[in-house]
């Protein structure tokens, strides 16, 4: 388990913080591949600079749901 505390507004996102474990297990366990789930609050475009070793599946944000069903060109990358 690995955990992070957000200390506010002023500070790293939660996102941000997320994002930072993920590559500190992806640094410990270079050989293996890591399946990251998370709910749309972290849906991020940070969230492609992730190593090759890790996938990163979120639920899109309602907004690119809303998009595509009036014909959109929205997409959910993640």
């Amino acid at each position: 388990m690995a955990a992070r505390l957000w200390r506010g507004k002023s500070t790293a996102s939660r996102t941000d913080l997320a994002l930072e474990m993920v590559h500190d297990l992806a640094a410990l366990f270079p050989d293996r591949t890591i399946h990251v789930t998370g709910d749309a609050a972290y849906h991020s475009i940070k969230a492609a600079d992730l190593p090759t070793t890790v996938t990163f599946t979120t639920r899109c944000p309602v907004i690119v749901t809303r998009r595509q069903r009036g014909g959109g060109t929205g997409g959910c990358l993640g």
